[in-house]
């Protein structure tokens, strides 16, 4: 038995060590190889060439803002701390999930002081959620050991979204919000919403679903599968209109919403979805949302 726990460990250890490897090569090729980097990703991603001189899909022209666009609204917009003050000003604190607590540290989390259920995150970093639904039987090591590495990543070098590059770590406590919910997650274009996407049974097989601003199903999957029995919400119109509100000072933003008990809360601003390296089915969807992004109307204060 002992031998067996010793061999599980090893094979641990190796994994953690060829996963730092890893990252440690990434870190290097984003630092000093940066558009040979992303072009590479691309094309493993997506199986075509990315056209940075002239982007036409959604995904290249997501790319040529990644490598040229430095608005610096945007790096506050993607910190989960600071973009609340934003929200806040535009459309009001009642769209904010309450918070119980942000931290600098995991040692500066007072555990007593927490309610039996929460969320704690990081705030510069994406998909990096931990959920408590009882604090009695939470693994406190084991999700604290996964924050204090967390802590310690700089999101930008796993895929070069540089809005996450110089945002100071921090973890933010946010309420748990009660029943199955669904993202309701608005594509704008120039400070208008044109379509959007749901993302549905997330604990069991996430379910992806494009629909246009009419709530009408659209005809293509970009790498999930959608769902047939997605609801409209209540509060859709004024979804629309406060994602307008959100995007206003955007060539291209995503803005997420969750409906729970009758209410509106805001979820994030997404800048570069999926890492602009997500495939369209079919294919040729990339180009007709692509079409929706005019990169000539940029302003060119903020282009590198």
């Amino acid at each position: 038995m002992e031998r067996i726990k010793n061999y599980i460990i090893r094979r641990i250890s190796l994994h953690n060590f060829c996963l730092s490897l890893l990252m440690a090569k990434r870190h290097f090729m984003f630092k000093h190889f940066f558009i040979h980097t992303t072009k590479q990703d691309f094309r493993k991603n997506l199986a075509y060439n990315l056209n940075l001189a002239n982007p036409q899909t959604f995904n290249e022209k997501i790319q040529w803002l990644k490598v040229h666009y430095r608005n610096p609204i945007m790096s506050k917009c993607a910190d989960k701390v600071a973009v609340r003050d934003i929200v806040a000003e535009k459309i009001g604190k009642e769209y904010l999930t309450p918070i119980y607590g942000v931290w600098d540290s995991v040692d500066d989390i007072n555990i007593n002081g927490l309610p039996n259920e929460f969320v704690l995150k990081p705030n510069h970093s994406s998909g990096r959620v931990i959920i408590c639904k009882d604090k009695e039987v939470f693994n406190w090591n084991v999700e604290f050991a996964k924050l204090r590495k967390w802590m310690k990543e700089n999101y930008y070098y796993q895929n070069g979204e540089w809005v996450y590059k110089n945002i100071k770590p921090k973890i933010i406590c946010e309420k748990l919000l009660s029943g199955s919910m669904i993202d309701y997650k608005f594509m704008c274009f120039h400070g208008e919403p044109r379509l959007l996407f749901t993302c549905s049974d997330r604990e069991t097989d996430l379910k992806v679903t494009f629909f246009d601003l009419e709530f009408i199903k659209l005809p293509f999957i970009r790498k999930y599968k959608s769902s047939n029995i997605v609801k409209k919400p209540q509060k859709f119109e004024k979804m629309i209109e406060l994602s307008k509100v959100l995007a206003s000072d955007f060539a291209f933003v995503r803005v997420d919403f969750y409906e729970n008990q009758g209410n509106i809360y805001f979820g994030e601003l997404t800048f570069f979805p999926g890492n602009g390296m997500e495939c369209f089915e079919p294919i040729e969807w990339d180009k007709k949302i692509g079409d929706m992004l005019d990169l000539s109307r940029i302003e060119k204060e903020h282009c590198i």
